[in-house]
C-alpha cells in the first residue's frame, strides 16, 4: 500500500493529527472502495503528496478555511499549467488530479476532518446510455478536446509501417541497406510483440507481464480464421479474465523468436532480480498452467506483474514473453514505440504520427471492425469449414453476434458505449459501420412499418396516444393506393410503390422498449422536454414513456411486455408488508399503467377505441 510520511517521521503533534495521517487513512480505504488497482493507489498517493507540498510552501493547511484553500488551489493551477515546465499537466492529467483531490475532501468532509472545501461545482445534466440524470461538474477542470478530433489510430499503411520499423525493415518491408539504417540488437523481439499487439489489441501491462509459456501454441497449418488468445486475470484491467484473438503470421513470429533468439539470451543467465523488487521466484516443475515457485506450486493466472517479474526460469532468465540480452524482463515498451516511430518520421515519413502502446489497441479495434462488418471473419468461417480446419464454436460467434459486441468482447469493456469510443472517428472502419448499420434500420423500419399497414388493413389498430395520428395517416396512404387503382386500374402495382408512401414514417420510426416512437416533431418528444436536450436530432429511447408522449403507439407485439410487467408488479405487492407503504403505491401505479395499456393494446386489435387517445 502506498503512503505518505513527513520530512520529521511523525503523524501528529500539539495541534492534532497531521494531514499526512488523514490522507493515509483515506489511501488504506481505496482497495475496498472501487480502486481495486495497485497502480491506482500510488497514483492518488502521489497525487496528495503534491497537494500536501503546495499547502505547505504557501503556508496553508489542508485543511484551512475555505477563502483560503481557494486561493491555494488558484496559484497551485497556475503552477500546474505555465509554472516550471518539469511540473506542468496536461489538461487530461491536471483533470484526474482534481477528481482526486475531490473526492479525498468530500470522505474528509464526511468524516469531519475538513470544513470546507477548495472547489466549486455546478450543477449540470449528463446523458449517459439514453439515461440523463443530474451530475455535480467540478469547475476547476480543465477542457479537453473531443475524442474525434485526435487520431488515436494507425491506418493500414501506416500500421504496416510501424511493425516493419519495429524489426528494423524498410516501410515496404524490405531490408533496410542505407547509411542510416538501425542495428538494434531485438529487432526480432521488436518486431514479433509489436505484431502480436496490432493483432489482438493487448493492453500496455498485459503484453509486457505476459509469460513465455502462456503464448498459444501454433497451429499446424496456416489458417484465415483468428487463434483464441486468452489472458490471465491478473494482469488485465479490472482483473477481468476474457478472450481476445490473434493471427497465424503475429503468433508464427511470436513462436520464431521464442525458438530463436529468446531462447539463445536465456539459455546459461544467471539473471536474478533487483532486491528492491523483493526476492526471486525460482520456477521448477512448469507447464502451461503453473509450475513450482520456490517450491510452492503456484498456477500463473494467480500471479501480478510485481511477483511475474521476479520469476526465473528453471534454465535462466526471465520468464517473461521479452527479455534483455542478458536473459532479464523487459518492460520498456513505451520507448521502443516512441523510438521507433521518431525513426520513421527522420527516414521515412515525415507525416508519421508519435505511437504509443494504446495507439496498438486502437488500431486493433478500428481494423477488426472494418472485417467484421464487411464480413472478412464470416467468409473465413466458411473457408475453414470447407478445408475441415473449422472452430465451431468461435464459427458460430462470428456468424451470431453483433459486430459491436464481438469487438465489446475482445477489447474486454464492460459496456459497448466505450467501446463505440474506440470508434469515434470519422471515415475508415467507422464509416463503413455507420453506413451498414443504417442500412439495416432501414429495412427494419420497412418491415415493421409495413407490418403495421398491413395490420391496419386487416382490422387490428394500434394503440397509445400516437395511434390517433398513425390511423390518418396510414387511411391517407390507403386513399393514395385506391385512387392509382382507378387511374390506372390494368397496371400491377409493386410492394415499392406501397414503401414510397410510407417513407415518411419509416424515416420516423425508433423502436423504444415495448413501443413503437414515430419520431416526426422534435417539438412533440416528450423524453426531450423532460430532459432538457439540445440535441433534438432523435429521442432519448431509454427515457420514453410511451403512456404520454404523442408519437408513441403500441401494437399487438408489445403486449407480451407490458402484460409480463403488469404480473410482475402485483405479484411484488403481493409479498410487500405494511411498513413499505410508499413502495406499494409505486408498483401500483405501475401495474395499472401496465394493465391500462395492455387493455388498450387488446381493444385496438379487436378495432375498438378503448381510452381518449385512441
Amino acid at each position: 500500500m502506498a503512503f505518505l510520511v513527513d520530512d520529521d517521521l511523525l503523524f501528529e503533534d500539539g495541534r492534532g493529527v497531521r494531514a499526512t495521517a488523514v490522507a493515509n487513512e483515506w489511501l488504506r480505504l481505496r482497495p475496498t472502495e472501487n480502486c481495486p488497482a495497485p497502480s491506482s493507489w500510488g497514483t492518488y498517493a502521489r497525487i496528495l503528496r503534491d497537494w500536501i507540498v503546495a499547502a505547505q510552501m504557501h503556508g496553508v493547511e489542508v485543511f484551512d478555511t475555505r477563502d483560503r484553500l481557494k486561493a491555494l488551489l488558484s496559484t497551485y493551477a497556475v503552477d500546474r499549467a505555465t509554472g516550471d515546465p518539469r511540473q506542468r499537466l496536461g489538461a487530461v492529467t491536471w483533470n484526474q488530479h482534481v477528481s482526486v483531490l475531490g473526492m479525498f475532501y468530500r470522505w474528509a468532509m464526511a468524516e469531519q476532518y475538513a470544513t470546507a472545501v477548495p472547489f466549486t461545482s455546478q450543477q449540470a445534466v449528463m446523458l449517459y446510455a439514453e439515461t440523463v440524470r443530474e451530475v455535480l461538474v467540478n469547475q476547476a477542470r480543465r477542457r479537453v478536446p473531443k475524442a474525434h478530433v485526435t487520431i488515436k489510430y494507425l491506418e493500414d499503411d501506416f500500421a504496416a509501417t510501424f511493425i516493419n520499423g519495429l524489426a528494423g525493415l524498410r516501410p515496404d518491408g524490405s531490408e533496410d541497406e542505407g547509411p542510416g539504417r538501425y542495428r538494434g540488437r531485438h529487432l526480432a523481439r521488436n518486431g514479433a510483440v509489436g505484431e502480436l499487439v496490432m493483432s489482438s489489441g493487448t493492453r500496455l501491462q498485459e503484453f509486457s507481464y505476459l509469460l513465455a509459456c502462456e503464448i498459444p501454441p501454433l497451429p499446424p497449418a496456416p489458417r484465415l480464421m483468428p487463434i483464441a488468445f486468452p489472458l490471465p486475470e491478473a494482469i488485465t484491467k479490472g482483473s477481468k479474465f476474457r478472450v481476445t484473438w490473434t493471427s497465424y503470421s503475429a503468433l508464427a513470429r511470436v513462436h520464431s523468436y521464442l525458438s530463436l533468439e529468446r531462447m539463445l539470451a536465456c539459455e546459461g543467465s544467471v539473471w536474478r532480480p533487483p532486491k528492491r523488487w523483493g526476492a526471486p521466484l525460482f520456477v521448477s516443475e512448469m507447464d502451461s498452467r503453473g509450475g513450482r515457485a520456490n517450491g510452492r506450486r503456484v498456477h500463473w493466472h494467480t500471479l501480478r506483474p510485481a511477483e511475474r517479474r521476479r520469476l526465473v526460469a528453471p534454465d535462466g532468465g526471465s520468464m517473461l514473453l521479452a527479455v534483455r540480452s542478458d536473459g532479464g524482463p523487459f518492460t520498456a515498451w513505451s520507448t521502443v514505440f516512441e523510438r521507433t516511430a521518431q525513426r520513421i518520421r527522420e527516414r521515412f515519413e515525415p507525416r508519421f504520427p508519435h505511437v504509443h502502446p494504446h495507439c496498438c489497441r486502437h488500431t486493433f479495434a478500428m481494423a477488426t471492425m472494418e472485417r467484421l462488418v464487411a464480413g472478412f471473419y464470416e467468409q473465413a468461417a466458411r473457408l475453414s469449414a470447407a478445408g475441415g480446419d473449422a472452430d465451431a464454436a468461435l464459427s458460430n460467434y462470428l456468424t451470431t453476434t453483433e459486430p459491436l459486441l464481438v469487438l465489446r468482447d475482445l477489447l474486454g469493456h464492460s459496456s459497448v458505449l466505450t467501446t463505440e469510443k474506440y470508434l469515434n472517428r470519422p471515415g475508415g472502419a467507422q464509416a463503413i459501420f455507420l453506413a451498414e448499420v443504417g442500412k439495416e434500420e432501414e429495412s427494419r423500419n420497412q418491415t415493421l412499418t409495413l407490418q403495421a399497414f398491413r395490420d391496419y388493413q386487416a382490422g387490428r389498430r394500434p394503440s397509445g396516444p400516437g395511434a390517433r395520428d398513425l390511423l390518418a395517416f396510414f387511411a391517407s396512404v390507403e386513399c393514395q393506393l385506391k385512387e392509382l387503382d382507378v387511374t390506372a386500374p390494368t397496371v400491377k402495382r409493386s410492394g415499392q410503390e406501397l414503401i414510397n408512401l410510407l417513407a415518411r414514417r419509416v424515416g420516423a420510426l425508433h423502436l423504444g422498449l415495448a413501443n413503437y416512437c414515430w419520431f416526426l416533431d422534435p417539438g412533440k418528444a416528450l423524453c426531450l422536454n423532460l430532459a432538457r436536450s439540445s440535441d433534438r436530432s432523435k429521442p432519448l429511447v431509454g427515457m420514453c414513456d410511451s403512456a404520454r408522449c404523442p408519437q408513441a403507439t403500441h401494437h399487438s407485439c408489445h403486449r407480451n411486455v407490458w402484460a409480463t410487467s403488469a404480473a410482475t408488479s402485483r405479484a411484488f405487492i403481493s409479498k410487500i408488508g405494511r411498513g413499505q407503504s410508499t413502495e406499494r403505491a409505486r408498483l401500483t401505479v405501475e401495474a395499472e399503467r401496465a394493465e391500462r395499456i395492455v387493455a388498450g393494446i387488446d381493444a385496438a386489435d379487436h378495432g375498438e377505441s378503448y381510452g381518449p387517445d385512441q
